[in-house]
């Protein structure tokens, strides 16, 4: 299950238009919502009260903290952390690292 941003004890939304952020429970109701949707695409969350365009819930980024290298001063330095929005994209990334592995030693710290 996606984790989203929260305010409080509430889901945070950003509308798709203005780029402005709400609690959820302060979107208006869908207007129109069948014309403005496609069939298999994200359910948004409500439209936005300042410019009723469709806003949709905000999803905490999925992240691998990663370290390169074998010795001490090169893992130091080489310590980094990547975004992603979907899991497949944070997978591909996990699998590309399977591929270079014998190039460069890493070891992933961190991944939710």
């Amino acid at each position: 299950m996606p984790k989203y941003k929260m305010q409080g004890d509430e889901r945070l939304c950003e509308c798709a238009n203005c780029r402005r952020r709400f609690k959820e429970s302060k979107l208006d109701g869908y207007k129109d919502f069948w014309s403005r949707t496609e069939t298999g695409g994200e359910i948004p969350a409500g439209d936005c009260p300042r410019c009723g365009a469709l806003a949709y819930l905000i999803r905490e980024p999925k992240t691998v903290t990663v370290i390169f290298g074998q010795c001490e001063e090169a893992r130091s330095q080489t310590k980094t952390t990547k975004e992603f929005d979907t899991e497949a994209e944070k997978a591909a990334y996990l699998e590309g690292l399977e591929d270079m592995d014998g190039w460069l030693d890493y070891e992933i710290i961190d991944a939710d």
